[in-house]
């Protein structure tokens, strides 16, 4: 089933993305903002639509963030007045965990998944095992995380240096 809920102040529509909301989030920790991320249906570059209410979400409330190029935000209709700093904190998270968004938008995973791992609902070892690269690099993986280079660095730095190194998510120009 789809749902359309048109987004007034920038004349988008909001296609069965999926939503979280910030005050949900397990990992990496609650967020003070929510947002819509999906899949790419081929008319825009790779972006979410954050809003600044970590309890609730709105298509018609919604503003814009490009994860590539200059990642130019353009609030929603009630952000206009969110500081810096919180800027700062959305756009921090979102080129931390970009590696996940990229695969959403590319299709290498669901955005149900990215958003049951965010949400604590699976770990990030179930999350990895969904990866549409997984059973053909699983060992690749293993042996990747396990160097010593590599023993400091997060889960989410060494999934997005993997997906470099073996080309397997285009991660644009972050």
């Amino acid at each position: 089933m789809k749902r359309l809920i048109r987004n007034d102040s920038t004349s988008d529509t909001i296609l069965c993305m999926s939503n979280i909301r910030g005050n949900k989030v397990k990992h990496p920790y609650k967020l003070p903002f929510s947002f819509y991320f999906s899949y790419s249906e081929g008319q825009h570059d790779i972006r979410v639509k954050p809003v600044f209410d970590p309890s609730k979400i709105s298509g018609r409330t919604v503003g814009t963030l490009k994860l590539c190029d200059d990642w130019k935000y353009t609030p929603g209709i009630n952000d206009t007045h969110v500081n810096s700093h919180s800027r700062k904190i959305m756009i921090d998270f979102f080129k931390t965990y970009h590696i996940l968004f990229c695969a959403v938008w590319d299709g290498n995973i669901s955005d149900a998944v990215v958003s049951d791992y965010l949400l604590g609902d699976i770990d990030w070892d179930d999350m990895m095992k969904e990866f549409d690269f997984y059973e053909q690099y699983k060992d690749k993986w293993e042996e990747f995380v396990e160097e010593e280079e590599n023993a400091d660095k997060s889960d989410i730095e060494n999934l997005e240096d993997f997906c470099i190194q073996n080309n397997l998510v285009n991660v644009r120009n972050k």
